[in-house]
């Protein structure tokens, strides 16, 4: 026997009305069991053979290190440009095999019918290392930010292919996230963001992504104006300057000629 959603229970705060439906389409929010999620992803325990299925060298397990204790898995994740589009997304190792994380599994967040959503595994390439370790390179490279006093990483969080977020603050407030792109150039590529998204600095942009752009044009901005009339040395062009400053420049190139000589510098 195999369990398969029967519909979907929606009840009124407001009028008390309890109503079954088998039509999800209208249902705000993800509509698919998580519950049924999760036993999808244990399920690949069993995709080998029997004996691999006994000695667990098949499957995948969530990665359990620590660092996601008390929610390890099935993360309900919102796909950016698909509107109520969504899927429970996890984190996995091999079983028998060490913490790092080598792929994700995702399931949809809504499905029609009444048979099992699918269920998909992306391996990473390259993978990243084990949430556990993400954390401790998150109080390496923030430390102003964490952790002290109640705040501590709550959670690291697939978010792509190569990249993984992970959520700052305390129990009462969620202060900050650092976003990270997998290893670029033989390193973690991360940055601090605040709640909202807002970029703050980052410890090594990504070459050629959004926050290496954002903070290239804010260093333009501390940049200070040129004045007008000028030029960068080595590109002085004297057929910008006026009759009147072209007298002015040679006036105090004079006077520079004779400081120099009188001081014995010249």
């Amino acid at each position: 026997m195999t369990e398969r959603p029967a519909g979907v229970a929606l009840y009124n705060g407001q009028t008390g009305q309890l109503t079954i439906t088998t039509d999800t389409a209208s249902v705000p929010g993800p509509s698919y069991p998580l519950s049924l999620a999760s036993r999808q992803r244990e399920g690949t325990a069993a995709v080998g053979s029997f004996s691999d299925w006994w000695f667990e060298r098949s499957g995948w397990d969530a990665s359990e290190d620590g660092a996601n204790e008390g929610n390890e898995s099935e993360f309900t994740l919102r796909y950016r440009n698909e509107t109520g589009a969504g899927a429970y997304g996890t984190p996995l190792t091999p079983q028998g095999e060490a913490s790092s994380v080598v792929a994700v599994s995702t399931v949809p967040t809504r499905h029609q019918g009444g048979g099992l959503a699918p269920m998909t595994v992306h391996r990473l390439s390259p993978t990243w290392s084990s949430p556990k370790a993400l954390v401790e390179l998150v109080k390496a490279e923030y430390r102003d930010v964490c952790c002290y006093n109640d705040d501590r990483v709550f959670e690291v969080v697939p978010t792509g292919g190569s990249t993984w977020t992970a959520t700052v603050g305390s129990p009462q407030n969620i202060r900050y996230r650092v976003e990270g792109r997998g290893q670029i150039g033989g390193r973690e590529a991360t940055c601090l963001k605040a709640a909202d998204g807002a970029l703050i600095r980052c410890a090594y942009a990504a070459p050629g992504s959004p926050e290496e752009e954002e903070l290239k044009r804010r260093e333009q901005q501390k940049q200070p104006p040129k004045p007008e009339g000028t030029a960068p040395p080595g590109e002085l062009d004297l057929g910008a300057y006026t009759p009147e400053q072209l007298a002015d420049l040679q006036h105090r190139l004079s006077e520079e000629f004779v400081r120099r000589l009188k001081s014995g510098n010249g």
